[in-house]
């Protein structure tokens, strides 16, 4: 899944795209590594893991407080669709769908409580989700006609 960035009014904006790197189906739950310490990513970005255990730490408390409902392919879905199950650093290297998850990487495991949307993940056309941002001011609500 390649990464994007685009500019707009001025500011840019980029999105990290996760893939998934297993699925559950019977649980309906599918899983990606977040983000890897000290690896320079598509971007040219790398983050130390105290950094990226107070990005998880920050996810968790949007979550907690009902703010970290984002959607689904940057559009509003309802937060009932899919629920966190799992939002962790790793301590130790763990193998998640066949891939090495080094100490310090960041892992979200999400179930999918709507069979539809379940079924786009299975077919690939919802592959991971992402992350990352920088210079977005969220001063919205935008009337329709201003979203372009």
């Amino acid at each position: 899944m390649p990464s994007v960035t685009t500019a707009k009014a001025g500011r840019e904006r980029f999105r990290k795209d996760v893939e998934f790197v297993t699925k559950e189906d019977d649980e309906q739950i599918a899983a990606g590594i977040v983000m890897v310490p000290d690896k320079v990513d598509l971007q040219n970005d790398f983050a130390r893991e105290e950094t990226i255990r107070e990005f998880a730490e920050q996810f968790a408390a949007f979550e907690d407080a009902g703010e970290a409902g984002g959607g689904i392919m940057h559009a509003a879905w309802p937060d009932d669709w899919m629920d966190l199950e799992r939002n962790e650093v790793l301590d130790e290297a763990e193998e998640i769908g066949g891939e090495e998850a080094p100490a310090g990487a960041w892992i979200q495991e999400w179930r999918f409580n709507d069979d539809g949307l379940w079924q786009l993940v299975l077919d690939e056309i919802i592959a991971g989700y992402s992350i990352g941002a920088i210079q977005v001011d969220w001063d919205g609500p935008y009337e329709q006609s201003e979203i372009d």
